[in-house]
């Protein structure tokens, strides 16, 4: 992302905004995060820990995970046992003390969410007793059917309707659509309408080339009221990211279904 070169996706920072957002809305704020050592991880470990600092506020806990303790089942037990600030139960009862954290942030692609989040729950870590928040990568069938991963709260971009579309894509292409086929879609979609507005212009504008003035192109792209596609509402920022807006959402018996906090 830079200027005059925009990122049409999902960019995980904002909705790392939106869930520390809601969190912090509900009062939970001893947050810890648990990141592994690829960029992907440290980009959303760095995010978290400078917005939660506008907020005035720090991590109880941040730990990063590198290949090798991923690997080894016994050292990643002990480095999350550590992290989890793990207590044997305190009665015969087996009453479990109050959790170490409020809100526990898994910074790492499916596959480290997959590994870490069993490994927690076994130190009683788990989304019954800590808040989980995720991106909308957590929306892989794997992931909303993994049982430690229940109770998880995720975000996902608002989508419009989308039924006449996949509807038209599957009688062209006979295969379902999907995220990169709808950003696709609203990216051409994109050109052709700023490319529309453009050739309206010139043509209220008569004095335009008269005057040798340039459709200012760029203008048109980062307009207020942004644009409204198949891959949900978005404003193109001068800076080349995007701004989409994202709802809650919570995994559930195995499903992602919509969250009213």
């Amino acid at each position: 992302a830079s200027p005059g070169n925009w990122v049409l996706g999902y960019l995980p920072e904002q909705q790392i905004d939106h869930l520390l957002g809601y969190a912090i809305g509900e009062n939970k704020t001893r947050i810890a995060i648990l990141a592994s050592e690829d960029p992907f991880g440290q980009q959303i470990l760095r995010h978290a820990v400078k917005r939660l600092a506008q907020f005035g506020l720090q991590p109880e806990q941040t730990t990063m995970l590198s290949p090798a303790v991923l690997a080894d089942e016994e050292n990643l037990k002990d480095v999350i046992k550590l992290f989890s600030r793990y207590k044997e139960p305190e009665t015969d009862e087996g009453l479990l003390p109050e959790p170490a954290y409020d809100v526990l942030i898994l910074a790492g692609q499916p596959d480290f969410i997959l590994r870490t989040a069993p490994v927690l729950a076994f130190y009683d870590l788990d989304p019954e007793r800590v808040t989980y928040l995720g991106t909308d990568l957590w929306a892989r069938t794997d992931l909303v059917t993994e049982p430690s991963l229940q109770g998880s709260i995720i975000t996902q971009a608002n989508l419009p309707p989308s039924e006449g579309f996949e509807k038209k894509w599957q009688s062209v292409f006979n295969t379902p659509s999907n995220t990169l086929v709808r950003l696709g879609f609203d990216a051409f979609a994109l050109i052709a309408v700023t490319k529309q507005e453009m050739r309206q212009t010139e043509v209220n504008s008569v004095s335009a080339q008269s005057q040798n003035t340039a459709i200012d192109w760029r203008a048109s792209l980062i307009r207020k009221q942004g644009f409204q596609g198949f891959s949900g509402q978005f404003n193109l920022l001068p800076d080349g990211r995007n701004q989409r807006q994202y709802g809650l959402f919570k995994i559930n018996n195995n499903k992602v279904r919509s969250f009213q906090p």
